[in-house]
């Protein structure tokens, strides 16, 4: 119970010292996704979980994002410790990003609880896509890259996370060397960010339990909180209702089927000032999980 509270006073802090802002992409079943931003929940939840996971944001938007998430973790029980790969793509407007990371987590086991430290590392693509792309003539700002222009950099993570039968936790830092890309003479670096997640899992009775979230990523500059209350029917049907501050509010549904494949559909409807053009937001999470 000490570890307990010493962990949520942690994230208390935390949150209240750098609640701010993003470069990392909003994700409304940020659960899937866990091991993009955490590296210490790889093979955390699950001995064997691949998550793949698409979002259309601001659909009807032109140039707004799309995000590609593929994960795969497993738990290797000999030596305490979970493995796994990572690769993300993002298209914001004329930029593409690539990013494909290798993560490592130590398990600590404290009686019925697991402490778990996690590093990732791997590399970054960055490019400004030519397509379409006009270059104002003559080009006076320097910081207006040519089109086609790319670069590579190393990029890594960090985390920690909490783990029990009714409660999940993490903290971590993504970017953590805050990689740099040169793009037609002109450096673009990307940001440290902070996110942290907790998760409660209740169970009424054993067909019917509910499943709060809350993430928040922040930069120093800004913050996105996204929120989530999943229930769970007989172990397999789950909906729910998701919501961010100033961003959106929707609704998802899925289905567990052969206990181990999970298919899940979520809709959010935009709050903010592009609610007049958006169509709203489409994601959809395709899962293998082996407890």
């Amino acid at each position: 119970m000490k570890e307990l509270k010493t962990l949520l006073i942690a994230i208390v802090c935390f949150y209240s010292a750098n609640a701010f802002g993003q470069q990392e992409p909003a994700i409304t079943q940020f659960w899937s996704t866990y091991a993009s931003t955490n590296p210490a929940t790889t093979g955390l939840f699950y001995k064997h979980a691949a998550n793949a996971h698409y979002r259309n944001q601001w659909d009807g938007v032109n140039g707004a994002p799309n995000t590609l998430n593929l994960n795969y973790g497993m738990r290797l029980e000999k030596i305490k410790s979970g493995v796994g790969i990572v690769y993300r793509h993002d298209a914001i407007g004329f930029n593409r990003q690539h990013k494909f990371l290798a993560n490592y987590a130590y398990h600590l086991k404290l009686k019925e609880t697991v402490l778990s430290f996690g590093v990732a590392g791997g590399v970054e693509f960055f490019r400004i896509k030519n397509d379409f792309f006009i270059t104002p003539t003559p080009v006076d700002d320097p910081s207006i890259p040519t089109p086609s222009s790319k670069d590579a950099a190393f990029t890594s993570n960090i985390g920690i996370a909490f783990h029990s039968n009714v409660l999940n936790a993490g903290i971590s830092c993504t970017q953590l060397n805050a990689p740099t890309f040169l793009l037609s003479g002109s450096t673009y670096s990307a940001s440290r960010h902070y996110c942290m997640f907790l998760e409660h899992h209740h169970e009424f009775t054993d067909n019917l339990s509910i499943q709060p979230r809350i993430q928040i990523v922040a930069d120093n500059v800004k913050s996105t909180y996204m929120a989530s209350i999943m229930t769970v029917l007989y172990q397999k049907l789950w909906f729910g209702v998701n919501y961010s501050v100033d961003n959106y509010i929707g609704g998802m549904i899925g289905y567990d089927f052969y206990g181990r494949y999970r298919i899940g559909y979520g809709y959010d409807y935009t709050t903010n000032k592009l609610s007049n053009v958006s169509k709203g937001t489409h994601e959809i999470v395709l899962s293998y999980l082996i407890k």
